[in-house]
């Protein structure tokens, strides 16, 4: 089933990235805005092949990549030597990731305790830039919790629960719900556990 706000993001990034308006999307023969808006929202019904194809042109992608990107992948952006990661795109490890989080949350802390507020901005930076990857983990997470019945009590799981304590400012309306409702989930999670 595909994340609608992972795709979300990587259609509104993606889009920004190019310096295109909505209008000029549709301009270049890309979707019309209101399903852009649609798509950018996380709130778009299924799509069909035709509108992967005017993505694929107007963000310029690889043929295919849309529809990859929709079911979690990673679009290819043309020209790029990597297939299957847009170009300057690196993967990093659940323990990276993970690593950040902590050390983000031990800045956060630290800007706190000593009331530092350039400190303060710079975390906040910090979390924005993670914020994204943060958000694939948790969908993964709540895509097994859904399989398997159950979350396992992981680092990942505790690193969320810090990380999501301040939510950080989100950069599309999309990301802010799903992160609403992956907190809520981490609520009702925690409170299941906190019961056995």
């Amino acid at each position: 089933m595909p994340d609608m706000q992972q795709f979300a993001d990587v259609v509104h990034v993606r889009r920004r990235q190019l310096g295109l308006s909505l209008a000029a999307v549709a301009a270049q023969g890309g979707p019309s805005e209101p399903t852009m808006v649609r798509i950018e929202s996380g709130e778009s019904p299924p799509l069909r092949m035709a509108t992967f194809s005017k993505l694929d042109h107007v963000l310029q992608w690889t043929e295919g990549s849309a529809a990859t990107a929709y079911e979690g992948g990673h679009p290819t952006p043309r020209g790029s030597a990597v297939v299957g990661a847009p170009a300057g795109e690196v993967v990093i490890s659940y323990s990276a990731l993970g690593d950040f989080v902590e050390v983000s949350a031990e800045l956060r802390r630290l800007a706190d305790e000593i009331e530092n507020s350039e400190l303060s901005d710079v975390v906040d930076r910090l979390r924005t830039l993670i914020s994204p990857h943060i958000g694939k983990v948790a969908s993964a997470m709540l895509r097994s919790q859904g399989e398997s019945g159950h979350v396992s009590p992981t680092w990942v799981a505790q690193a969320l629960e810090d990380f999501w304590a301040v939510p950080p400012d989100d950069i599309t309306p999309a990301r802010t719900n799903a992160n609403k409702r992956r907190r809520a989930l981490a609520r009702e999670l925690r409170r299941e556990e906190s019961d056995d």
